[in-house]
């Protein structure tokens, strides 16, 4: 079956007996009894290629494209052979000794032939590098029968980057902040070509981006999920000029917490093996869309208001607390209980007074998910509470924010995903990163509802928070944004690693770390880590700006970014930390492959890093950077890609309409192993009219 199509595909080989035309019957062959014996007579054996949906036949002894195959896509037919009694003959599948079989597998049984893993057009696997694989079956039970030779042709498909290596989506209202969230979504459509979500959530007193939104800015936000196909096609695409098919969008009508604020790709919930999504439209529900239902959006191109559509929602309403969703705080947690769903995990705050928050850490089941999702239900989460399929723990603490959260990965070993939560803090010992381990979120969510693990007013006072704390107790004054970065594994131990900078410390020379994964990192709750002590201890690795190579004073370290590569890939993952002036336009990210770092010993890079280029990443104001993301790999040519939102973009006189600028890793890594300054928000090509 032709999974991807849009209408099955079912091809079977036939046997075709030659006809004689003589008078002569001796040696015609008798018709063959069913026995599993093989006949003593061998038929004149020929190939045809019959399409299901055709009655033409076609007859070749010689190698013919029997079918084509797509790139980047899963494929599967039936090669089946009637042999006329309501059965089939047997056929064995295989090649004339160039190993193209090696690519696929057959069922004898079934008839099932499929690819072992998807094509990439651009670097074909079989035998002679032409994307056509050299074939054959044999009809064994006819030992005297000749071999049936066929052949599978692979077919290119448009991808993104093939036109230019950075592709412009540009903002259409002014103040709407396109580009300051945006999420990897896979192939939803599956067409062989991932897509991706984009938000304009507009500027917000809680977008740790800016402190205070303008008076005339954007409030209700907006959300795009965005086609591969679509962006395949262009090199500048404008929500400006309208929605066309490849495009949903979706527009906020709440000003409580602008729409595309949380959103993120949860996984399979409804069994149909295409992920799901969740997003927040408003600071007090989550909502669930079924990726086919997304897909379907998408390909229509269809603009939706968010007051006439309707999705399936969990509300945080009817608790005792008044809760506040935080921006940027939804993360899936994969399979955190074993049962096959993906978990939810989020946090909000409730105010206490003034500034100060009570944060809740929230785990919320794939169970709770899917019944809603099925349902096309609205629900409560306090509903979930007594069945133990939903869960928070509260901290209270000298913070003004809760979030964003970050999906680590595995960083110590346990085959769960823990989450990391940025605290900024007015006291050097009280500021730092939280780290909830995966096992520690499960054990909330089997004990259900409220945890309060720890009564004080303080946290870090190493009792029984449910947490372990990160910090650099050399540095004061933090203000701590957007600095936990999720890395894979780059220290090739296999455990993941995590990224951790002190943003906008404008004279934190030495700020920038990358914390190694290992069993016991989590292992002591409430716990504290010296991450100046963890670099001297060989478990963290620091990157410091030179004065060698910039001038002191003038610069400061900026969060970290990681280009990742796909499993597959065909370079190791780079690892980018910026330094620049505070007042510039453009600020320059320094680059390290992953398999460049200090294996141990006291772990130092210096910035500069000798012999390796730069890479420009807009900023304006000083204080507005850009949200960088590793994207995925968009065009599969097995390098990452990154996606730049660009917060302060003057397109057409829409002042601050956003953009974001999508650029091909291939782009990056080749730029920056060559030593050269790469610039992607000064490369703009106009599509041709």
């Amino acid at each position: 079956m032709l999974r991807l199509s849009a209408s099955t595909l079912a091809i079977c080989l036939f046997l075709v007996a030659g006809c004689d035309t003589s008078t002569d019957t001796a040696d015609t062959p008798a018709e063959t009894p069913e026995q599993i014996d093989p006949p003593v007579t061998e038929p004149d054996i020929q190939l045809a290629f019959t399409a299901a949906s055709s009655s033409s036949t076609q007859s070749e002894s010689s190698p013919r494209t029997l079918s084509t195959v797509p790139e980047n896509q899963d494929w599967s037919i039936l090669a089946r052979s009637p042999d006329g009694r309501g059965g089939f003959i047997g056929l064995r599948f295989g090649d004339n000794g160039n190993g193209d079989a090696d690519a696929f597998e057959y069922d004898e049984e079934s008839g099932e032939l499929r690819l072992r893993q998807r094509l990439d057009y651009e670097r074909p696997i079989d035998a002679d590098g032409d994307n056509k694989f050299e074939l054959q079956m044999v009809a064994y039970e006819y030992p005297e029968a000749p071999v049936i030779p066929f052949a599978l042709d692979v077919v290119d498909q448009k991808e993104v980057f093939e036109d230019f290596p950075v592709v412009w989506l540009i903002g259409e209202t002014t103040f709407g902040g396109l580009g300051r969230n945006m999420s990897p979504l896979g192939d939803i459509d599956q067409d062989g070509r991932p897509d991706i979500a984009v938000a304009a959530p507009g500027r917000h007193s809680r977008d740790a981006y800016s402190a205070f939104p303008p008076d005339d800015y954007h409030p209700s936000g907006e959300l795009y999920v965005v086609s591969g196909e679509a962006l395949s096609q262009t090199t500048l695409l404008s929500f400006d000029d309208g929605i066309d098919a490849g495009v949903w969008k979706l527009s906020g009508t709440d000003t409580d917490l602008n729409l595309g604020y949380n959103i993120t790709l949860l996984g399979d919930l409804d069994g149909d093996e295409v992920d799901d999504f969740v997003f927040a439209h408003d600071d007090r529900s989550i909502q669930i869309v079924s990726g086919v239902d997304l897909a379907e959006r998408m390909a229509l191109g269809v603009e939706e208001d968010f007051s006439g559509a309707d999705f399936a929602s969990i509300s945080l309403e009817g608790d005792a607390f008044d809760h506040v969703l935080s921006p940027r705080s939804f993360a899936s947690l994969g399979d955190l209980d074993g049962d096959g769903l993906p978990e939810l995990a989020f946090c909000a705050t409730n105010l206490r007074f003034g500034n100060t928050v009570d944060a809740h850490i929230f785990v919320l089941s794939g169970t709770a998910l899917k019944s809603v999702l099925e349902a096309g239900d609205r629900a409560q989460i306090s509903e979930f509470y007594g069945s133990k399929q939903a869960a928070y723990t509260v901290y209270t603490g000298n913070h003004s924010t809760c979030g964003p959260l970050t999906a680590l990965g595995d960083v110590d070993g346990d085959e769960r995903v823990d989450i990391a939560i940025p605290m900024p803090g007015p006291l050097v010992d009280d500021s730092g990163i939280l780290v909830y381990a995966g096992a520690q979120l499960l054990t909330f969510l089997q004990a259900g509802g409220r945890q309060q693990l720890s009564a004080v007013d303080r946290i870090f006072n190493g009792l029984n928070e449910p947490f372990v704390h990160f910090t650099d107790l050399a540095s004061q004054a933090q203000e701590q944004h957007y600095m936990v970065t999720a890395l894979g594994d780059v220290t090739g131990d296999e455990i993941d690693d995590f990224a951790f900078s002190w943003g906008r410390y404008h004279t934190a020379n030495d700020s920038a770390y990358i914390v190694k994964g290992d069993p016991e990192l989590l292992a002591e709750n409430g716990s504290t880590h010296n991450l100046r002590g963890m670099v001297q201890g060989g478990s963290a690795i620091q990157l410091a700006a030179s004065s060698d190579g910039l001038e002191a004073n003038s610069y400061r370290v900026e969060p970290i970014h990681v280009l990742r590569a796909p499993e597959d890939g065909l370079h190791e993952t780079m690892v980018f930390v910026g330094a620049g002036e505070t007042r510039s336009t453009l600020f320059s990210s320094y680059g390290v492959s992953a398999d460049n770092l200090p294996a141990g010993g006291t772990a130092i890079v210096d910035l500069p890093i000798g012999g390796l280029g730069t890479l420009g990443i807009p900023r304006e104001n000083g204080r507005q950077l850009s949200y960088v993301k590793s994207i995925g790999d968009l065009n599969t040519d097995g390098y990452g890609d990154f996606a730049i939102g660009y917060g302060v973009f003057d397109h057409g006189g829409a002042e601050d309409s956003g953009a974001v600028l999508l650029v091909s890793g291939a782009l990056v890594v080749d730029t920056i192993n060559r030593g050269e300054a790469l610039e992607p928000s000064r490369m703009i090509k106009v599509p041709e009219e």
